[in-house]
């Protein structure tokens, strides 16, 4: 699909980055009601409202989707690594020559932000994870490159 015009629909999860719907897949252990964290580690998304979860993961997928028209989406790069201010603005530009006015713009830049805190979230886990075993390293916070 690569390089295709940007529709605005939503990229469907099976064809998500594996990265991307490991992550997603990993922030929902706990929706039964038990705990698979062994550590207590907080699990962010286990505790999101059903429409919080399909409105988050409808707007990431838009987002996927139209890293894909540009052909940006590369499925070996880390998820917070496809993020820059120049691929934000230009992702909005696109969202908003579809007609989507500013409240649906906010709301998909809001639901962009926590599926991406979710990633690092997800990365951060396994760096305390890694910690508490006594592996070196740190995984640096999240931040939107230039």
């Amino acid at each position: 699909m690569s390089g295709q015009h940007f529709t605005g629909r939503a990229l469907p999860f099976l064809d998500w980055p594996e990265r991307d719907r490991r992550a997603w897949l990993e922030a929902q252990k706990g929706d039964d009601g038990y705990s698979c964290d062994l550590l207590n580690v907080d699990l962010v998304a286990s505790n999101w409202r059903a429409s919080s979860k399909e409105l988050f993961v409808r707007c990431y997928g838009i987002w996927l989707n139209w890293l894909d028209s540009q052909g940006l989406l590369d499925p070996e790069e880390a998820p917070e690594a496809r993020v820059t201010r120049s691929r934000l603005a230009a992702y909005m530009q696109a969202e908003r020559g579809l007609g989507n006015g500013a409240k649906t713009l906010v709301n998909h830049a809001v639901s962009l932000r926590h599926m991406l805190g979710l990633v690092q979230e997800q990365l951060n886990r396994k760096a305390r994870f890694m910690s508490r075993l006594g592996f070196p390293g740190r995984i640096e916070a999240f931040r939107i490159g230039a």
